[in-house]
């Protein structure tokens, strides 16, 4: 893709003129390590796009364009690598030998050697002068390479392609499935090879690829060997899901060996998702407010739709927009009229998504939500794909979410725009950000 479209792209996304993006983009040689300040969001420490200057943050994004097209990156999507697990996972059994290597980077983007990445982007040429000097000189300044910011994404993205393609090289006569989604990986093998083995070939093209700081994150490494022995029940938690493998070898001759594949929510994010609902029912415990309980629960197992003004582009959020693959685990019976799952859902994700786990506080509940509970009414939302769009024309207007924010006993006030509405819905109905 030429510049002239790259161009147009931030033009439109800026509502600027291309002469004026010039004039921005032509004088600009560097952004100034002072600008790159960091914050911490959800115990994550990231870029703060607020220390930036308008200008700035125009110019990385042209930046980022221009990676992103000259490069062709793809970013992984989450999706669609749990989407070809699934197609494979549960047929491992079926190999005679099968190995699976999870792996995690410890701190991954802030141990990439910034060298590493302005050598590749040197080599490749398919920068001019003029902008490769712009990376060098904004990023030779920089200790790190630090979250938070698209153009970062792009550049890691250009080490990551080419580390990908080496371990798929190492692999390429027995590899099943490999994927990787930013710093986490998954190699799945039709043989039987050690672990010391495969951590050593990665560890080396890691430092290669990346830098000598590139390390696993020990706690998030995992290692199967299958058939491993003659009982055995394994867990693989990736990119938060769960895979299980459960094994019993027949007693006697007689009997066959019993072989079961399961799948859900990996058990540390159901934790979560629990404790969450679980302090929407204290506050109703507290507060008696039936109205906002009702609405919070039926809007937790709905999409959250709306357009993000700071990034400049709509994004979805909330519990269904975050397990996608979970629907798939579920159908419509007609003939009981109820929902069912499949026989490879999880126990522990059957139990979350039908509030099973609220059971004993159901005598102090209102009659009607025990009863919405029961009838499947929010896995219904789920199922369905229901959604809240915050969007004035296609979706909830002014005078609708103004209702329902009041309604929910949330205050507001005339002078409010609809962006401040849709950013109290956000952060009261959702738990964004709690």
């Amino acid at each position: 893709m030429n510049r002239w479209t790259v161009l147009r792209k931030v033009s439109n996304k800026y509502s600027k003129k291309i002469s004026e993006l010039l004039d921005i983009i032509e004088f600009t040689d560097r952004i100034e390590k002072k600008y790159f300040s960091e914050k911490n969001i959800k115990d994550r420490v990231v870029i703060d796009k607020n220390s930036f200057e308008a200008k700035d943050i125009i110019v990385l994004d042209y930046y980022q364009t221009l990676l992103r097209e000259r490069f062709d990156i793809r970013i992984p999507n989450r999706d669609m690598i749990i989407n070809e697990l699934l197609d494979i996972m549960p047929y491992l059994f079926k190999y005679k030998k099968a190995t699976v290597f999870k792996f995690d980077f410890k701190d991954f983007f802030r141990s990439i050697d910034i060298l590493k990445v302005l050598k590749l982007l040197e080599k490749e040429s398919t920068l001019s002068f003029k902008e490769y000097r712009f990376i060098y000189n904004t990023y030779i300044q920089l200790p790190n390479i630090s979250p938070g910011l698209g153009i970062n994404n792009m550049l890691i993205e250009i080490l990551g392609r080419e580390f990908d393609e080496k371990v798929e090289s190492l692999y390429y006569n027995n590899l099943i499935y490999y994927g990787r989604y930013v710093d986490d990986g998954i190699l799945i093998l039709d043989s039987s090879v050690t672990e010391r083995s495969i951590r050593n070939n990665l560890m080396k093209v890691m430092k290669e690829v990346f830098g000598e700081k590139t390390t696993f994150n020990e706690e998030k490494v995992c290692f199967i060997s299958l058939p491993s022995r003659l009982n055995f029940n394994e867990v693989i938690n990736f990119l938060g899901y769960s895979f299980s493998y459960d094994y019993r070898a027949p007693s006697t001759r007689y009997q066959k060996d019993k072989k079961k594949f399961t799948f859900g929510i990996a058990t540390t994010k159901l934790e979560k998702e629990m404790e969450k609902i679980h302090r929407i029912i204290d506050e109703y415990q507290s507060t008696h407010k039936q109205k906002l309980l009702e609405n919070r629960l039926d809007i937790y197992f709905k999409r959250v739709a709306f357009y993000d003004q700071n990034d400049r582009c709509w994004k979805s959020i909330g519990f269904s927009r975050n397990y996608e693959q979970i629907k798939k685990m579920i159908e419509f019976d007609k003939e009981l009229s109820k929902y069912k799952f499949s026989p490879y859902l999880n126990q522990e994700t059957e139990k979350f998504l039908e509030l099973k786990f609220l059971e004993e506080q159901f005598s102090n509940l209102p009659n009607q939500l025990v009863g919405q509970i029961k009838n499947q009414k929010f896995l219904s939302n789920l199922f369905h794909n229901k959604a809240v769009i915050l969007n004035p024309k296609i979706g909830l207007n002014y005078a609708r979410l103004s209702e329902y924010l009041r309604s929910c006993d949330i205050r507001i006030s005339q002078r409010d725009s609809y962006q401040e509405l849709q950013r109290r819905f956000i952060g009261r109905l959702t738990e964004k950000n709690r």
